[in-house]
């Protein structure tokens, strides 16, 4: 998983490049992460703050609605017009591959090493789940056909787990249990 300071290395090195909307993107949106170079205009409605991924470009071949946050809009908008019918290119013509030399140049200036573009969809995972985004929106949201993929990253969710193992202290609210004794409270503590 790719930390917060090596993500802001990265970007720093592809700041001036072309293809850093697309790595960008590839941050917040792991759910393309097959399917950038063949992304078309037609799939993004950034109005609707909406993006779709055709079945014959997911890996489980069902299409995928993909809701898109303020970052994703703000890299798609900056891709607006580039192309006639591509999101993302390189000098005027669309990309048809991510992990490029540019990519592993990157990735060296940037002093990441052993990390493959597959890589940022485990990362964005990863840090969905520590956010706290609960297992079945982590699966939706990746695309995942079962549950069991999306348990890799359960470990990472720990603080929700503590919210929702609150939950059943509700039952005991009015009763001498919520209200523990001062030696007790000091004991915990």
């Amino acid at each position: 998983m790719m930390l917060i300071r090596n993500l802001n290395n990265l970007i720093a090195t592809l700041q001036h490049a072309e293809p850093c909307n697309l790595y960008l993107l590839a941050h917040h949106y792991a759910i393309f992460y097959a399917s950038y170079h063949s992304v078309s205009s037609s799939q993004i409605d950034l109005e609707r703050k909406a993006a779709w991924v055709h079945p014959d470009q997911a890996k489980a071949r069902k299409a995928i609605h993909v809701p898109l946050n303020s970052i994703a809009l703000v890299v798609l908008f900056r891709q607006s017009g580039k192309h006639p019918s591509r999101v993302f290119t390189y000098k005027g013509r669309s990309i048809s591959w991510a992990n490029t030399s540019a990519w592993r140049n990157a990735l060296k200036r940037a002093g990441i090493d052993n990390f493959r573009w597959h890589d940022l969809r485990h990362t964005w995972a990863s840090w969905l789940a520590q956010q706290g985004a609960p297992m079945n929106v982590l699966q939706e949201l990746g695309g995942w056909e079962s549950e069991e993929m999306v348990r890799r990253y359960a470990h990472l969710s720990k603080p929700q787990l503590l919210q929702h193992a609150e939950l059943v202290s509700n039952v005991f609210i009015g009763t001498n249990l919520a209200h523990p004794k001062k030696k007790e409270v000091r004991e915990t503590l």
